[in-house]
């Protein structure tokens, strides 16, 4: 909760406001941040949302992991998200690299947003980190919009 809160406070200090599909929105574009812990429980339907997600994806899931597991220097070790009712998925893609005996996990999102994604995308990441065997330092987010409905 207190990087969400950050993260809004951040917003409302910061962002632009726009209308998006006649909605007010505070904005911030091109932003990145890193999640160092995570112990926000998810209810019931973001649980279910992480995992329809982590169903859909699972074949690319186990490609990336075979990858990393046959080459631990790979760079190419990439779970992408696809089309959904034909425009582009807010998480874009998931890259994994091991150095120095770490897992470095990048986060792109074309969209974020802050109160109703932001803990299942954090969720989504952490458990395919978790696939690999090895500590992450943090989780990295690129993020395209950073947002929040107003």
């Amino acid at each position: 909760m207190k990087l969400q809160n950050e993260l809004i406070h951040l917003l409302k200090k910061s962002g632009c406001d726009v209308i998006v599909n006649n909605k007010k929105t505070k904005e911030l574009i091109d932003y990145s941040f890193n999640v160092y812990n995570f112990d926000y429980k998810l209810n019931f339907n973001e649980l279910l949302y992480v995992r329809k997600k982590l169903k859909k994806y699972n074949k690319q899931i186990l490609i990336a992991v075979k990858k990393l597991k046959n080459d631990k220097f790979s760079r190419q070790a990439v779970i992408q998200f696809n089309v959904y009712n034909n425009l582009p998925e807010c998480l874009i893609q998931i890259q994994l690299l091991i150095r120095k005996d770490k897992l470095y996990v990048i986060v792109t999102s074309r969209s974020l947003d802050v109160k109703t994604k932001l803990f299942q995308d954090i969720e989504i990441a952490r458990q395919i980190a978790n696939m690999f065997g090895f500590q992450y330092e943090y989780i990295k987010f690129n993020v395209g919009s950073l947002h929040y409905y107003t």
